[in-house]
């Protein structure tokens, strides 16, 4: 039987281990994150320059405390093909998901778009229903 000093031994490594794991998870040591280009599939070198300024606009956008936000931007975005969506959650993922741990789908699922419409909050739901059947998410 184990006296109780080597217990709280043993419990003090198991909670040390669990906090290393944690900061090493955050800081992108175990993310899943690809490194690689994002696949542009059969769109244009235009096309994909576009979505990039678009990613940084959403970015941008979404960056920060925000009660507003720049409603064409979400518009244009619900346009697009859904090649061209798929794209965009790429391209986003590749430039932000490993400073700030979130995808694409998670940052639009974070932000509280109700607060400046409830339009923009439809329109935002459209948006992530469509990254979840095209398998983005």
């Amino acid at each position: 039987m184990l006296n109780k000093k080597t217990l709280t031994i043993i419990a003090i490594i198991i909670v040390v281990l669990f906090i290393a794991l944690y900061i090493a998870y955050r800081s992108g040591k175990f993310s899943s994150t690809n490194t690689r280009p994002p696949k542009t599939g059969d769109l244009t070198p235009e096309e994909v320059a576009i979505l990039e300024s678009l990613s940084q606009k959403l970015y941008e956008d979404m960056s920060g405390l925000n009660r507003t936000w720049n409603h064409n931007l979400y518009d244009q975005v619900s346009l697009l093909d859904d090649e061209a969506l798929v794209v965009l959650s790429n391209i986003f993922n590749s430039k932000f998901e490993k400073e700030s741990g979130e995808t694409f789908f998670e940052w639009l699922d974070s932000e509280a778009f109700s607060w400046d419409s409830f339009s923009l909050e439809t329109v935002t739901d459209t948006i992530k229903n469509r990254l979840i059947n095209l398998g983005a998410v």
